[in-house]
C-alpha cells in the first residue's frame, strides 16, 4: 500500500507540472522574432510573437495576442526614445492595444485610431501640442495659405 501511495504522488506531481507547463505556453508564452520579415510573417497570420523594433525615434516591443474576430491584436510599448525631445521621453514605458485586419502586414501604431490605452492617449497629445507650436511659429505662412479660401 505504501508503494502505490508513493506512485500515485509521483504521478500527482507529475501532472502539475505538465499541465503548469502547457498554460504557460499557452498563455503566457511568446516566441521571438528577431528580425522585420519574421514578424511580418508572424503577424500576417496573427500567430503569437514578441518583436523588438529599434526605429530611429526609439525601441518599440510589439506583442501580437492572437485573433479576435476577424482582427489580429497587437499590444504595443514604447521601450526607449533615441531623440532628446523630453515629450518623448515620457512615453517611454507607456503601451497601447491596436487592432489590425487579418492577414495585412502594416505598422500596428500607424492608424491609432485602431488603438486604445494610454500610449495612444499621450501619442495624440504629443501631436496636438506639436501642431500647435507649429501653427503659432508659422502663423503668418497660414493665414497666406488660408486668404485663397
Amino acid at each position: 500500500m505504501k508503494k502505490r501511495g508513493w506512485i500515485i504522488l509521483i504521478i500527482s506531481v507529475v501532472l502539475v507540472i505538465v499541465l503548469a507547463g502547457a498554460l504557460f505556453f499557452t498563455f503566457y508564452y511568446y516566441p521571438n522574432c528577431w528580425d522585420l520579415a519574421c514578424f511580418n510573417s508572424k503577424l500576417e497570420s496573427c500567430s503569437k510573437t514578441k518583436f523588438v523594433n529599434d526605429a530611429m525615434n526609439g525601441a518599440w516591443e510589439y506583442r501580437i495576442e492572437g485573433k479576435s474576430g476577424n482582427k489580429c491584436e497587437i499590444s504595443v510599448e514604447f521601450l526607449q526614445a533615441k531623440v532628446g525631445d523630453n515629450e518623448i521621453v515620457n512615453l517611454e514605458g507607456k503601451s497601447m492595444l491596436c487592432e489590425t485586419s487579418y492577414g495585412v502586414i502594416v505598422s500596428p501604431q500607424s492608424d491609432l485610431k485602431n488603438c486604445h490605452g494610454l500610449l495612444k492617449e499621450d501619442m495624440q497629445d504629443l501631436i496636438i501640442k506639436k501642431m500647435h507650436a507649429y501653427l503659432v511659429e508659422n502663423l503668418g505662412e497660414v493665414q497666406e495659405g488660408l486668404g485663397g479660401i
